[in-house]
């Protein structure tokens, strides 16, 4: 993984006493969680990765993370299930979705859930990636509630 391209994202830092930024990387295609959380890594972030939803749900009802990079499609439950379920627990994460295959209903449904901050579609560029979680990070510490979707 030494070869990823560097890319230049400028984190909010005009807040020093807020603790680290916290992301949770979900995707049932192994590869591309460890991409995903390599590049977020280098940039700064604490990032965990979950292969499924419901290792990911397990997670979440055991810390408070801030961002979630979830694919839509994977087995046992997809990534709207997630995020309303998360919801239910109690989850205040903002989540962006990946996808390949989202077709106009699933993005209908996905952004009238109040935590889904935005879509990513698959294949994308990492600063396509980078700019979109900067976004959501920024627009919740400002505003804890505020979606972008």
């Amino acid at each position: 993984m030494d070869s990823l391209p560097q890319v230049v994202v400028s984190w909010p830092t005009d807040m020093p006493d807020l603790p680290p930024l916290d992301v949770l990387v979900v995707d049932d295609e192994p590869a591309v969680a460890r991409l995903v959380q390599v590049v977020l890594e280098r940039e700064g972030l604490v990032v965990d990765s979950a292969h499924d939803g419901l290792a990911a749900l397990r997670m979440l009802s055991e810390r408070d993370v801030h961002v979630v990079l979830t694919d839509f499609t994977m087995p046992e439950i997809d990534g709207l299930e997630l995020v309303r379920r998360a919801e239910r627990s109690g989850s205040r994460a903002a989540y962006l979705v990946m996808s390949a295959y989202l077709e106009s209903q699933a993005a209908a449904a996905l952004c009238a859930e109040p935590a889904v901050a935005g879509l990513l579609g698959k294949p994308f560029q990492l600063t396509e990636l980078l700019a979109d979680v900067r976004a959501v990070l920024a627009s919740r510490r400002a505003r804890p509630e505020a979606p972008r979707c």
